[in-house]
């Protein structure tokens, strides 16, 4: 049996890290499309905390070696991770 160390753990917090920045991004959105009155930025932040959650839900849990992660899962957080980017490209590249 191979020793695999530490490095599921830090790959677990990588996951963590990763999905508490998308969040933390998502909500910052909110809150200045709420104050701004900016439909497209509040989608872009509900579509942002949305896709941290999948994140946090994909890459957040320990797994043994030989076993994969669902197909679904990684197509829904894909979906939303370019979602997000549209999303956004079009909130900040449209004239107020």
């Amino acid at each position: 049996m191979i020793d695999p160390g530490l490095q599921p753990e830090r790959t677990a917090l990588a996951w963590r890290r990763t999905a508490a920045s998308g969040a933390t991004l998502g909500l910052f959105l909110l809150h200045v499309g709420s104050t701004q009155a900016s439909p497209g930025v509040v989608a872009a932040g509900v579509v942002a905390v949305s896709g941290s959650v999948l994140l946090a839900v994909t890459g957040g849990r320990r797994r043994p070696p030989d076993t994969r992660v669902s197909p679904v899962l990684l197509r829904a957080t894909a979906t939303v991770s370019c979602a997000t980017s549209v999303l956004l490209a079009v909130s900040v590249l449209t004239p107020h």
